[in-house]
């Protein structure tokens, strides 16, 4: 599988870590773009973990074209995660 078709098939991508208890906790996560530039993928970080909790990114793309065609409001989700 070529990274232009990872980029048009993948939506988001979840970055998980574990803390020093071994507890599972998302990290980041990412939206993908269509667009490929020397092998990458372009990425927008929508939402961030800082200090335990997960906020929306002030320059997180709430209009990104996949997540629009699958009818998620990121606006609505950083909401609810504030």
């Amino acid at each position: 599988m070529g990274v232009p078709t990872v980029a048009a098939c993948i939506d988001l991508v979840v970055h998980c870590r574990k803390d020093s208890d071994g507890r599972r906790y998302v990290r980041e996560v990412l939206g993908l773009g269509r667009r490929v530039e020397n092998g990458a993928i372009e990425t927008t970080s929508i939402f961030e973990a800082t200090d335990g909790n997960l906020e929306l990114q002030p320059a997180a793309d709430l209009a990104h074209p996949k997540l629009v065609d699958a009818g998620i409001d990121v606006a609505a989700l950083g909401r609810a995660v504030a």
